[in-house]
């Protein structure tokens, strides 16, 4: 077995006490990468665009997630700010169970995801099981990223790379508010990510797989 990043590896390991051989989880810089100017979203401002990965099923994932967004709407009522709350990963005609307002753009396109990101603010994905590509291609597009502390995303990535929240809407709230007022810190979530891309292509990945078939070919070529 071979495991597509080491989340996967690490559960097998724990779980069943078999060690197997893992590659890089990649995503395609040539799909994905930010604007020439995309620090410039980095200031202050009243509005903020924030994508949503979702793809709701009633597990706690999405349940949590809807209700820190509510949660968010109401703390920032009274600082004046506005949200611009864009879902996507379910079909188009799938109603969000969420009382604040937003927009289900459905499943966009490569081209519509890459603007999506790069326009954004923040881009939420809660990565309790492994990884998605969703994460990454946000990070290659200079939108920072938003996790959960108990999920996937500090095996593939060390903690400064997103904006790790606690599972429950407070903590959601307060890091989010935290962030909004301060574009610094939000631009260094975004440039410690980006630097965390090097060698995460699907051309390293594919290398690295070829070698641990060739390997193991080669080591068991005596039992033909």
């Amino acid at each position: 077995m071979i495991s597509l990043g080491p989340w996967n590896k690490i559960k097998i390991k724990k779980n069943l006490g078999i060690d197997i051989d893992e590659i890089t989880f990649p995503f395609e810089p040539k799909e994905y990468w930010v604007k020439s100017d995309w620090k410039n979203k980095f200031k202050k401002k009243d509005t903020f665009k924030i994508v949503i990965y979702l793809k709701y099923d009633g597990k706690r994932g999405p349940t949590f997630l809807l209700m820190a967004l509510e949660e968010l709407y109401e703390q920032i009522k009274s600082k004046g700010y506005n949200l611009k709350l864009m879902f996507f990963g379910s079909d188009k005609r799938f109603k969000h169970p969420l009382s604040v307002p937003h927009t289900n753009l459905g499943r966009p396109s490569k081209v519509e995801l890459r603007k999506l990101y790069q326009e954004s603010d923040f881009g939420i994905v809660f990565s309790y099981t492994n990884i998605s590509l969703v994460p990454l291609e946000m990070i290659a597009c200079g939108c920072p990223v938003v996790e959960v502390k108990e999920g996937s995303f500090t095996e593939f990535f060390d903690a400064n790379c997103a904006i790790l929240v606690e599972s429950y809407p407070k903590d959601f709230a307060r890091k989010i508010l935290w962030y909004m007022e301060h574009p610094d810190e939000r631009l260094k979530i975004s440039e410690n990510a980006q630097g965390s891309l090097k060698n995460m292509t699907w051309e390293d990945a594919a290398i690295e797989f070829e070698k641990l078939i060739l390997h193991g070919y080669n080591n068991h070529s005596d039992c033909d």
